[in-house]
């Protein structure tokens, strides 16, 4: 499970879409977030659209996995990495915290 979840992740984050993320994912798979930006998406090809799209925004992006783990017992991976990029409107470095739960 542990190697599916990063598998998922770097398609995922580096905006290569759902075309290179799907066999690591359910046909239907949700999403859910608390994120305002991010709450009317539900399904997780959409998210994974929504990234893609986001990186027409960054330039210099880089990701850095801190951590990650499996709960074999509850079936959940937890995956937290931090994003560092350049937003494309300016000069100035952004630091994104990224918290991902796989189910």
């Amino acid at each position: 499970m542990l190697d599916v979840a990063e598998k998922f992740f770097w398609p995922c984050d580096e905006g290569k879409g759902w075309e290179a993320c799907k066999e690591y994912c359910h046909p239907n798979a949700i999403f859910k977030t608390d994120a305002d930006t991010l709450i009317h998406l539900d399904r997780l090809e959409d998210y994974v659209e929504w990234m893609k799209d986001a990186h027409s925004m960054l330039a210099n992006t880089k990701f850095e996995i801190k951590s990650i783990a499996e709960d074999k017992k509850r079936g959940m991976v937890l995956l937290y990495a931090i994003i560092y990029a350049d937003n494309i409107l300016g000069k100035n470095r952004s630091q994104l915290k990224l918290i991902m739960f796989m189910q």
